[in-house]
């Protein structure tokens, strides 16, 4: 309570500054009244009584400024006249005033821009309840950390942990969706039933999954998404309880998921219950990803110990899937932020911090040029008496404004710069629990970074520019011979900006020529006029291979009569998009190995155009045909790594 009134104290005094001066006058007069009748009745006259009782006193302007510093304003009231001041210097500077913004601006827009990421992807937690106690669980395989799981193993990991509060699987898939209008494919993920109770989130409307609805012939159920619930349901909130056709199969719609949250910027637009089939219950199959939540009060070592015990248990019991196989525990936010893309931000942050250096240099120099104008000022106020710490806070007081000036231009740039950037950025480069925005925290930092970097900028002319040489300043008027000085500050600060640039110019000359040295690869593919595009085919339709297979080539076939169509072909992935499969192997004829201890490749299935159609060179051997069909012998194309 002392200090809320002490504050309404200041507050008042300076916006009562008149009465609060004539209160003061006149309460200095009644004090000199008091002593000069004192006086009077001591047997001093009048007029000498009077003139003693103001000599005591110091006068009414000793006085005032008595009352100011007990009152606590001021250092308000000089704040204000500095900055008012400054004000008036900058407007009669017009020419230096507008470069020096527009530097700040562009140094602190850029800081600004890419901080905005930083804060989003690095800085915030997840926005999840209790994000620390969130892990990701992958199987460790010799050699190989980050291995999906088998489910046999995760459900073994389900029965024996006791660290866990919530253990979820999830599985990437796609399903088509019809309806009266058209079909649409759609990213999806196969989740446990426990799924979202491991983030903490629940829906806007309606539920999530209920613990048995993750069991077969009880897994027909989905949650939406915000957005597709917006974009194909029209935001009915009767949605809930409706029937919707995936993949040839009904479902119900029993929940939609809050607007604005993760859910809306992920890869997925539905999440459905996964439900373990017969053929999925094997060891030696990897498929799945987990995470889990925490018990209240475990840690993150005691549930890696524990989790390690029981994935050597498994290993000992079942040695041809698992010997050497064990568990990896990992927070969730190392999964989330991508290691490449946590350094290229930091990267990134630190160069334009450099940039924002070689502004504040470049400002100095300026203003150190600009003090050399301004000398004879400040040696008529140093000779006047003023205090030269009072005249360095009169500069920085200044300078501060003008870095508050470029903050603020800084902000809008660095907003219109943050959502330039947004747009470059392919999808799924940036996380989706990261909410790139200007909030609250990028305010305070651009504010910070413009009040920061006018001290930067501002300290060194302001100590150089307080120490006139009053005799020779007084003289001649300042401007004579200042400029033809040595100034030592002004080469360590030209010495530091051609440092900090020629540091720059190395990394992009270095980025540079590594993109080249990228963009001249030979990728072993020629995609001049290729086109590539998805094909909605839900796979339950097909009965048996044969039916799969005389649909595809219909497919082919069709597409391969239009005009300008020179070769079709069929792929689960495109080239340069890594593989959609994997499994382990063995070499006929060499040494066997347990299926926990084989190599592991990558592959795709291709339709026996592909190569042809994607331009892809082979060095040896034959290409795929239309007679390698199921009935015959399997056969495969491999690279030249693999034949190594």
């Amino acid at each position: 309570m002392r200090v809320i009134a002490s504050l309404r104290s200041v507050v008042s005094a300076l916006f009562r500054r008149s009465a609060v001066e004539n209160e003061i006058e006149e309460e200095l007069r009644a004090h000199i009244q008091d002593r000069a009748n004192d006086l009077e009745r001591s047997g001093v006259p009048r007029a000498e009584a009077e003139r003693r009782a103001r000599l005591e006193f110091g006068g009414y302007q000793k006085f005032r400024e008595e009352c100011r510093e007990a009152q606590g304003t001021h250092f308000l009231e000089a704040l204000i006249q500095d900055l008012r001041f400054g004000l008036r210097m900058l407007r009669k500077s017009p020419g230096f005033t507008a470069v020096a913004v527009l530097t700040l601006a562009l140094g602190i827009g850029a800081n600004t821009a890419i901080f905005s990421f930083v804060d989003a992807v690095l800085l915030k937690p997840l926005p999840y309840p209790h994000p620390e106690r969130i892990v990701s669980m992958w199987e460790k395989a010799p050699g190989f950390d980050y291995n999906p799981i088998s489910t046999l193993n995760f459900l073994d990991w389900t029965r024996q942990n006791r660290c866990f509060q919530f253990l979820s699987v999830i599985v990437w898939d796609t399903m088509t969706l019809t309806s009266s209008d058209r079909p649409q494919q759609l990213n999806v993920w196969r989740v446990s039933a426990s799924y979202f109770k491991v983030l903490g989130v629940g829906a806007a409307l309606g539920r999530t999954f209920a613990p048995s609805e993750d069991e077969v012939g009880k897994d027909q159920e989905v949650v939406l998404s915000n957005r597709i619930w917006q974009s194909r349901f029209g935001g009915d909130p009767k949605v809930v309880g409706r029937k919707i056709t995936l993949d040839a199969k009904s479902y119900t719609v029993i929940g939609v998921l809050p607007a604005n949250s993760t859910f809306d910027r992920t890869w997925a637009v539905m999440w459905l219950p996964l439900a373990f089939t017969p053929a999925n219950m094997t060891r030696n199959y990897h498929w799945l990803y987990a995470l889990a939540r925490l018990e209240p009060g475990v840690t993150l070592k005691q549930a890696r110990d524990q989790m390690g015990a029981i994935g050597a248990g498994i290993a000992a019991l079942y040695p041809e899937s698992n010997k050497g196989w064990g568990i990896t525990v990992e927070p969730y936010i190392d999964q989330v932020v991508d290691p490449q893309l946590r350094r290229s931000l930091w990267m990134l942050l630190a160069a334009v911090g450099a940039v924002l250096l070689i502004g504040c240099a470049n400002l100095a120099n300026l203003t150190l040029a600009r003090g050399t104008d301004r000398e004879h000022e400040i040696a008529i106020r140093s000779a006047l008496g003023a205090r030269r710490l009072r005249l360095i806070r009169q500069l920085l007081t200044e300078n501060i404004f003008l870095g508050i000036l470029g903050g603020v231009a800084g902000l809008a740039l660095g907003d219109a710069w943050m959502r330039g950037i947004k747009l470059l950025f392919p999808p799924g480069m940036l996380p989706p629990e990261a909410n790139v925005r200007m909030d609250h925290g990028v305010l305070l930092f651009t504010m910070v970074i413009g009040i920061l970097t006018g001290i930067l900028f501002g300290l060194a002319p302001a100590l150089s520019g307080t120490r006139p040489d009053l005799a020779r300043s007084l003289k001649e008027g300042g401007r004579t011979t200042a400029g033809l000085r040595p100034h030592r500050m002004r080469t360590a600060l030209v010495v530091a900006e051609v440092a900090l640039s020629f540091a720059l110019l190395a990394g992009a000359s270095l980025l540079i020529r590594s993109f080249n040295r990228l963009a001249s690869l030979n990728p072993g593919v020629d995609t001049t006029n290729v086109l590539a595009m998805d094909l909605p085919m839900p796979l339950t339709e097909f009965t048996n291979s044969t039916t799969l297979t005389n649909y595809l080539r219909e497919v082919t076939r069709k597409v391969r009569s239009m005009p300008g169509v020179r070769a079709v072909a069929i792929t689960d992935k495109p080239p340069m998009e890594g593989f959609a499969n994997g499994a382990p192997f063995l070499i006929e004829g060499g040494q066997y190995l347990r299926y926990s201890s084989r190599p592991v490749c990558g592959f795709k299935v291709v339709g026996p155009s592909y190569f042809d159609t994607v331009g892809m060179r082979l060095l040896k051997g034959r290409s795929l045909g239309e007679s390698d069909a199921a009935e015959t012998a399997p056969v495969t194309v491999i690279n030249e790594t693999m034949a190594k």
